[in-house]
């Protein structure tokens, strides 16, 4: 079953994670003052429930006289409390990020008061996806549970520290350097943003390109295509089976590609809605990459002409939803992929 990731950090700074409830400690006030001038305050406490879990309550400000603005609440297991030490602060005009340890804070201009947006050095779900594919076919550090159904939350995902090494924010990148020295995965791992205010995500194109190596690929698989319309509401056609049996379904179209390693495998099709109107789609889907279980890959689309990017991560010969949409009236269509290998039926 699908496990289908957006390539993006959430927006929430503070998760509060199990062992939130129970006994906390008395909170303790750190700060912090930049040679630059600026303050950075952390409160923290402890809470005891299941698990030991620390609770940093960030804050800034411009300088000791200046307002205090919250920044959020990073919440660690089996962690002290966060050191401000380290912190350093990167600027490019109205821009500007705070480095705490591992945390990366960007302060976003909002009509209000400034939001700060939070991302962390340690891989990103996305990237862990892909760190999952330089592993060896059976490696047990990040092996799937026998029955694994769906959800990225449940796939194992190899535990690999890395550290901030760049980050440019004229260009909205942010590059990350493997702080091991296992060398079993890539060096660098990158992400990118849209524009300023807009989450990092995971930057396949340029993770491969600063590594200057070809990532471990699949070989001998084929991508499947197949799109239906139909007339209803676009959650009934949440499988392939169940799409067909829908009023008026209609497979539009049906192809069989090689899944190259040096090219984007381009899908486009046509149709006309029962209004009379022409939709003529493109969609960009980049190469599959192998993984520690051979009975999955991921595989890493780039939506054309939107370039918001998406992994997924899929079980071979099983039909996955790559999009659906909604026209007028009832009419609908939705796209579904499986990969198969080649001497398959």
């Amino acid at each position: 079953m699908l496990s289908h990731l957006f390539c993006r950090h959430s927006l929430i700074i503070g998760i509060c994670l199990s062992g939130c409830k129970g006994e906390q400690t008395e909170p303790t006030v750190s700060t912090f003052a930049l040679p630059t001038g600026e303050v950075i305050t952390n409160k923290s406490f402890i809470s005891e429930g299941r698990d030991r879990v620390c609770h940093n309550q960030l804050s800034y400000q411009d300088d000791a006289s200046s307002p205090s603005e919250v920044i959020g609440e990073v919440v660690e297991e089996d962690s002290g409390p966060l050191s401000l030490k380290s912190s350093t602060i990167f600027r490019n005009g109205p821009r500007t990020a705070l480095i705490v340890g591992p945390q990366i804070f960007q302060r976003w201009p909002s009509k209000e008061e400034p939001y700060w947006y939070h991302f962390t050095a340690m891989p990103d779900p996305c990237a862990s996806v892909y760190l999952r594919s330089f592993l060896p076919v059976g490696d047990n550090r990040a092996s799937l549970p026998v029955g694994q159904a769906r959800g990225w939350f449940n796939f194992p995902r190899p535990e690999v520290p890395y550290i901030l090494e760049k980050l440019d924010l004229k260009q909205n990148v942010f590059v990350t350097r493997r702080d091991s020295p296992d060398a079993t995965f890539p060096e660098f791992l990158v992400y990118s943003a849209k524009t300023y205010g807009f989450p990092w995500s995971f930057d396949i194109e340029r993770t491969r390109a600063a590594n200057g190596a070809e990532t471990p690929l699949i070989e001998g698989i084929s991508i499947e295509y197949s799109v239906i319309t139909y007339n209803g509401d676009v959650t009934l056609a949440d499988n392939r089976v169940s799409a067909l049996k829908l009023p008026q379904a209609k497979e539009i179209h049906a192809s069989e590609n090689p899944i190259r390693a040096t090219s984007w495998d381009t899908l486009g099709f046509s149709f006309v809605t029962p209004q009379g109107k022409l939709v003529t789609e493109r969609h960009d889907a980049m190469i599959a990459f192998r993984d520690s279980s051979p009975d999955y890959i991921s595989i890493f689309w780039r939506r054309h002409p939107i370039t918001q990017n998406h992994w997924f991560f899929v079980k071979i010969g099983e039909w996955t939803i790559l999009q659906t949409s909604g026209f007028e009236g009832d009419f609908s269509r939705t796209i579904y992929f499986r990969i198969k290998h080649k001497e398959s039926d």
